[in-house]
């Protein structure tokens, strides 16, 4: 079969984890090697249309801190604290935030790591997309369970039924 297309978007508006990011890349670097997966990076949101999406069955927001300029749930914008980098990425317009929706809603994939709760604030359709909760602060980290829901399921067969990890939760 052909290789599952994934668009990987790093960039920033709010804080930058430089080091998971450069992680991710190489990670990602070398799983584009492989016959399962055709990887792009990028770091530029002019991505985030229609047409470009198209192009992917997968979308990952890689440690992506990005916001957009125009509201939709009646909430205020969010102050952000100090960002820790100058190379800010541009809010998205309501189209482009549109077109990550659609995107989603079509059947194509997301994939959020660890700040991408940290995204989007004042988008209903990201909070709904993410599972509801968005960055407040800096839990404690715990230990944590995570129990596996489909045993069955290849991506998580070699798991058992669920695994323990420390993280912030």
């Amino acid at each position: 079969r052909a290789p599952i297309k994934v668009l990987m978007v790093t960039a920033t508006t709010g804080w930058r984890h430089f080091e998971a990011i450069e992680a991710a890349k190489k990670v990602m670097a070398e799983l584009d090697k492989t016959t399962e997966l055709d990887v792009t990076m990028s770091e530029d949101v002019g991505v985030f249309t229609p047409e470009k999406l198209a192009k992917f069955d997968v979308l990952m927001l890689s440690n992506s801190t990005l916001r957009v300029a125009q509201t939709d749930d009646g909430s205020e914008k969010r102050k952000t604290g100090p960002s820790n980098h100058t190379d800010l990425a541009p809010e998205l317009t309501k189209e482009q935030m549109d077109a990550l929706l659609g995107f989603v809603r079509a059947g194509k994939g997301l994939v959020v790591t660890h700040s991408g709760v940290d995204a989007f604030y004042g988008s209903r359709g990201y909070r709904e997309m993410i599972g509801g909760g968005l960055f407040a602060s800096h839990p404690w980290t715990q230990h944590v369970r995570v129990d596996v829901e489909e045993p069955g399921n290849p991506a998580v067969a070699h798991l058992g039924d669920g695994f323990g990890l420390r993280d912030e939760i």
